[in-house]
């Protein structure tokens, strides 16, 4: 199945899906997108009686935990993109009239159940697969790693295991040789002292920050239109209504005239989601739908076999 063929047709053909992902992870044009899906995948599973706090906070907890912290009011009845963009705006601008740097709040924030990395108290299922798919094979490896996150999760895993990581938290920089390379346009804090060189001041998280990054000569822009024009994206971990990406595949698109299709995002199969899936798809993305966030991995791990298999 081509990548040019009907959206409507592949919309409707799952299995079609999955093998266009499979033929670009072989011919090296399968880009990755990564959203706050996989942090919050590395909570274990309990008995149903049991309730455990996610490692690490989900957008809506994350800017709860930041207005608390910078004494700005939230009302956690009040779940909108919207809304969540202009309380962090609000605690940004306490922040920063204090002297104070609203990324290390952000920081503080995002670590609050997580003090080191460990497979001990880490689900790393999905990490398992995201290390199959980026890592160099001869059935091909994904050309990009674009990370919306702030952590180093990722990263850790891999280091881990032995391999080579770059990060490229600001543009432009030079990019030393590695086993992969993972892009984190939205800004990075991570855990590990490794990697504190690669810090940025600045994460993208209020309203004025987004507004900030629509700038159409903004580097980490131009950078992430490309892997959308020159490859087929697979968004990991994504709600599918960021404003910001929707912006920037719908962009791409239009120079693509609508040529073929962009990407795919793996979303749950909810009625929200289905709903979304026309509006998606007149924008070059196209929906795949699991039942479970347990599925996620397994379909990962199934395009490398299929790939190898090839």
């Amino acid at each position: 199945m081509s990548v040019y063929a009907s959206p409507d047709q592949l919309l409707g053909d799952p299995k079609q899906v999955k093998a266009i992902l499979v033929d670009a992870l072989r011919a090296g044009y399968l880009s990755v997108f990564l959203g706050a899906g996989l942090s919050m995948s590395t909570t274990p599973e309990c008995d149903d009686d049991v309730k455990v706090d996610p490692v690490f906070p989900s957008w809506g907890e994350l800017v709860k935990l930041v207005c608390s912290d910078s004494g700005v009011p939230f009302d956690s009845t009040i779940k909108t993109n919207d809304y969540l963009l202009q309380a962090s705006e609000e605690a940004e601008t306490a922040v920063e009239g204090a002297g104070q740097s609203f990324a290390s709040v952000v920081e503080k924030a995002l670590y609050t159940r997580c003090k080191s990395y460990s497979t001990e108290f880490l689900k790393i299922d999905l990490l398992i697969a995201l290390g199959s798919l980026v890592m160099t094979s001869t059935r091909g490896k994904a050309s990009a790693v674009v990370n919306y996150n702030y952590d180093d999760l990722l990263e850790w895993y891999l280091m881990l295991h032995g391999f080579t990581v770059s990060v490229v938290s600001s543009l432009p920089d030079l990019i030393p040789r590695a086993d992969v390379v993972v892009y984190h346009p939205h800004g990075f804090l991570p855990l590990s002292t490794r990697l504190a060189a690669k810090k940025t001041g600045t994460v993208v998280l209020s309203k004025r920050s987004y507004q900030r990054v629509l700038k159409e000569l903004d580097p980490w822009n131009e950078f992430q239109r490309f892997c959308l024009g020159c490859n087929i994206s697979l968004f990991i971990g994504m709600s599918g209504d960021d404003p910001h990406v929707e912006w920037l595949y719908s962009s791409v698109h239009d120079d693509v005239s609508g040529g073929r299709i962009l990407g795919v995002i793996v979303l749950m199969d909810t009625p929200l989601n289905r709903g979304r899936a026309a509006s998606a798809k007149n924008r070059g993305i196209i929906h795949y739908y699991i039942k479970s966030h347990n599925d996620l991995p397994k379909f990962i791990l199934e395009l490398c076999q299929a790939a190898a298999e090839a």
